[in-house]
């Protein structure tokens, strides 16, 4: 059996098409097009975001990586010496080839600290300084076996700040930053350390070495050298707490994306972990 072909054949009217009929294929054009117009918005703004997640975890992973106990030369014209109009003695920032005290080769750049500063884009990054020995009325009687006989301080040159100020990038601003100490604890932390491991030997950290991360209970609103480098020093906070976990919470440009960047310590090294999820 066969079956006959309908052909249905719809013709407009000799008048062309009404105003209302125009008016309506313009709409429905039009909300294609900004229907279009957005997707590609979110989209673009979602892949500004994560790669600019992406671009801080690298950078903080390297900076901690970096860590070593070796002579500062951080910045392009600055060593570190150690000066004994103290006691104990410490570790100072000079122009290269001015200042006076011991040997540069006792001045150590010992770590790295990030202040974190919520509802900006800003992480400063602060070379920390220390002694490679201690000493007794002014006379070396061994080698540093922790962070507090380092002396530690923060690098500066006749008050300048010597810190690298890291943009977040694609707009991407911290909403909080948070440390877990070893006891699992949560608590807020604008300011944390990574060190080399005293008791581990002096040899430059890489990306296996264990490195010793601390915490400052320093809640900082806005940039601040002097009460960083206080703390660092250990006068202007309480003694840091060991930590294993920093928490980044980190929000985009247009407030509709979070993520959580979590940078681990332990004896595997320094790893860093990227959530895309709600955060506070």
């Amino acid at each position: 059996m066969k079956w006959a072909r309908a052909n249905l054949t719809i013709s407009r009217p000799s008048g062309g098409y009404t105003i209302i009929e125009i008016m309506i294929v313009l709409a429905i054009t039009g909300v294609i097009f900004v229907s279009a117009i957005a997707l590609f918005n979110g989209q673009g703004a979602e892949t500004s975001f994560n790669q600019a997640v992406s671009d801080l975890s690298s950078e903080l992973s390297t900076q901690a990586k970096s860590v070593s106990a070796s002579q500062f030369y951080g910045a392009q014209g600055y060593g570190c010496m150690i000066t004994f109009t103290g006691n104990p003695p410490s570790p100072r920032a000079t122009l290269n080839g001015s200042g006076s005290g011991g040997t540069n080769q006792d001045c150590l750049s010992i770590g790295k600290a990030f202040e974190a500063i919520s509802s900006t884009n800003d992480i400063f990054i602060y070379n920390v300084l220390g002694n490679r020995l201690t000493y007794s009325s002014g006379t070396p009687v061994g080698p540093a076996s922790s962070l507090a006989e380092a002396n530690p301080t923060i690098a500066v040159v006749s008050g300048a700040d010597l810190s690298t100020d890291y943009k977040l990038g694609g707009g991407l601003k911290i909403i909080s930053s948070s440390v877990t100490d070893s006891a699992g604890q949560l608590s807020p932390s604008s300011l944390i350390g990574y060190y080399v491991d005293f008791n581990g030997g002096s040899s430059a950290s890489q990306s296996g070495a264990v490195l010793t991360a601390k915490a400052y209970n320093l809640g900082a609103g806005s940039h601040n050298l002097a009460a960083a480098k206080a703390c660092v020093e250990g006068s202007g906070c309480s003694a840091p707490s060991d930590i294993s976990l920093w928490q980044l919470c980190l929000e985009s440009s247009d407030a509709k994306r979070r993520a959580l960047l979590v940078i681990s310590n332990s004896a595997a090294g320094v790893t860093t972990n990227l959530k895309f999820e709600s955060c506070s």
